[in-house]
């Protein structure tokens, strides 16, 4: 999956959980969990790398708090950036 799609698939994961749609955004999620993890096998910087890690724990600590406005927030306000 390219950078641009992965972009605009965080995006769309971040606006269901916005929208309370929880169920259809963890679904989604767990595909987009699995692209990202190809996506940081591709990054050389090792400092980018370890910022990108960073976020995806981040969001990870959202999830085990059930707290979906959080997690939407990581995925489109950190996440993006990274990329």
């Amino acid at each position: 999956m390219e950078k641009q799609e992965i972009k605009q698939e965080i995006q769309d994961v971040a606006e269901l959980f916005y929208q309370q749609k929880n169920t259809e955004g963890y679904q989604r999620l767990n595909q987009l969990l699995q692209d990202l993890s190809a996506y940081v096998g591709t990054i050389t910087e090792e400092e980018q790398q370890m910022e990108f890690l960073e976020a995806l724990k981040e969001a990870l600590d959202a999830m085990e708090q059930k707290d979906t406005t959080l997690l939407a927030d990581i995925l489109q306000y950190e996440l993006i950036e990274k990329l």
